[in-house]
Parts: C-alpha cells; sequence; structure tokens
C-alpha cells in the first residue's frame, strides 16, 4: 500500500475543540495515495499496487480532480454554473455548501430558510446560511437534488477560496468512490454492483454518529500500543489530526511546533504539528510519521 508522502500530524487539545460536532475522543484523517470508499457494506479498500491495477467495474461517472490537501471536483449546479467543490466526507447531510454570497447571486438561488451554522474547530462566531435547493451534475451524471446552502459572506472578506464543499450524504452514502490521485480523477460506481479486485487491502469501519470511523491503533514516546478512533474525514485539508487525551497516554512528543494548521467555518485554527512514532494501518505498520 502506498501513503502520501509528507504525511503531517496535527495535535489538538481537548480544550480547543468542546464544540467539536463529534464526540470522540481521538480524531486522526488519513488520506491515501488511492482508495475506493463506500459506506453501504461499511469498506475501505486499499489498493495495494496503483500502477499494476486492473479495472474491471465500470463507473457511472469519471471526473477530473485537484488536490491541495482536499479533493476537489467541477460540480455543474442547476445546469448554470460550475462549482469547484471539496468532497467533504466530515460534513455528513446531504448537502451542497456554497461559501460565497457571490455564487448563490450568479445562480439566480431563492431560498427559503436562513440558520446559523458552525462546526470544526476555532475561535470565530457561527455564520447565517441561506437555505435552498439545488441539482448537481458531475459532468454529464445526474446526482441529484441536495439541499443548498449558501453562507452570507462576500468572497472579498472569506477565508474560503474554493466556492463550495460536497457533504457525504450526496456521494459517500451513495456510491462506491475511487480517488485517484496518480491520475488525478476521481470515479463513482454503482454500490450494489461494484466488486473489489483480487490482491486489495480490506480496511473495515463503522459508522458512528454518520461518520466514518476505523479502530487501530497508535505509538508515542516509545509507549504501549494506544487504542484509537480513525474518523475519514476527506475535508480536513491534514493527513492526520490527534486530540490530545493524558488519560490514554495521547501526549505530545518530544520534538513539536506550534503552527497555523488550517481554516474551517469558525476560522482560522493552530495547533502543535510533530512526528508520530507508529500507525497501525489496515494490519501495516506506518513508521515515523512526520511533517
Amino acid at each position: 500500500m502506498q501513503i502520501k508522502r509528507n504525511n503531517i500530524l496535527t495535535y489538538q487539545n481537548n480544550n480547543t475543540v468542546h464544540n467539536s460536532s463529534t464526540s470522540l475522543k481521538v480524531l486522526i484523517v488519513v488520506l491515501l495515495v488511492g482508495f475506493f470508499v463506500c459506506l453501504r457494506p461499511f469498506v475501505l479498500f486499499a489498493q495495494a499496487n496503483q500502477r499494476n491495477n486492473h479495472q474491471v467495474n465500470s463507473p457511472l461517472v469519471k471526473a477530473a480532480l485537484e488536490f491541495d490537501g482536499r479533493i476537489i471536483i467541477p460540480l455543474i449546479v442547476n445546469d448554470t454554473d460550475t462549482l469547484n467543490t471539496i468532497l467533504e466526507s466530515g460534513i455528513t447531510s446531504n448537502a451542497l455548501l456554497m461559501m460565497h454570497r457571490e455564487t448563490g447571486e450568479k445562480l439566480g438561488l431563492e431560498y427559503m430558510k436562513r440558520v446559523p451554522i458552525s462546526g470544526g474547530i476555532g475561535k470565530g462566531s457561527s455564520k447565517m446560511v441561506d437555505l435552498t435547493q439545488v441539482k448537481l451534475k458531475l459532468n454529464k451524471f445526474d446526482l441529484g437534488a441536495v439541499v443548498g446552502g449558501v453562507i452570507d459572506e462576500s468572497k472579498d472578506s472569506s477565508l474560503f477560496h474554493n466556492k463550495a464543499v460536497l457533504g457525504a450524504g450526496a456521494w459517500l452514502f451513495k456510491y462506491v468512490v475511487k480517488i485517484d490521485f496518480d491520475n488525478s480523477n476521481v470515479s463513482f460506481f454503482n454500490a450494489k454492483t461494484f466488486q473489489p479486485e483480487s490482491g486489495w487491502m480490506e480496511i473495515p469501519i463503522t459508522l458512528e454518529n454518520k461518520f466514518a470511523v476505523i479502530k487501530t491503533s497508535i505509538t508515542i514516546n516509545d509507549s504501549k500500543k494506544i487504542p484509537v478512533k480513525f474518523v475519514l474525514d476527506t475535508g480536513g485539508g491534514k493527513d492526520m489530526i490527534l486530540i490530545l487525551n493524558k488519560e490514554k497516554g495521547i501526549v505530545l512528543p518530544r520534538q513539536n511546533v506550534y503552527t497555523l494548521v488550517g481554516t474551517g467555518l469558525r476560522g482560522e485554527t493552530y495547533s502543535n504539528m510533530a512526528r508520530l512514532q507508529e500507525v497501525n494501518f489496515g494490519g501495516t505498520k506506518l513508521k515515523n510519521i512526520i511533517p
């Protein structure tokens, strides 16, 4: 199994994440070089050899992707405009969240309701979001209608550069999704007929509060193996995020640096970055995960 180079481990103090939408004590985000995800059979398949892969399944649609730490695809909204959209498994709803009010204006959207929204980590306040319904396409493939939310914030003052994020209910809960970083494309498959190929690594996952969770273990500072839960968060922007918990032995490694690690709905997020001694992932031991 190939793992993306320059993996980053980020530590968060428990005091800064008490408003997180998940009650999990440990949050780790893992991005692989190539993987298939399907939450219908609750399994993640990691390709043992990306270059020698022979695809036997026919995709419903294949589209180009960009990668800036997050997976970005071109979604067509209401047959009107194409939005650079982040595939976000950390948002579980069947919804498209558009980050700038100018996007809604260009699409000519009419809103049904206004609600506050907040999430993730950071010290900022909640934002107001106008709700409607939109229809989505990926290339010519119809993804159907989803809830459309538009943040009431100008793109000139927004911290978000991408135009939208797509919740897991619109893609991860409906299809088998192949993320192919080597060839810069994403493919959606029929979850009922998809067949994994021989030689692939199968990694069982469970759903906890609609989040995809992988149970495994880590090692820090020559400690014994510490049981943790990996949450698959494709929109996290970092390869791994770990929440400190002294009672469980999850402490900062001896060498670390405090820095800006990302931007969420609540603003900029600062945290400690450090090396993780070992991660057990799908039967494979990953050693010295470093920034």
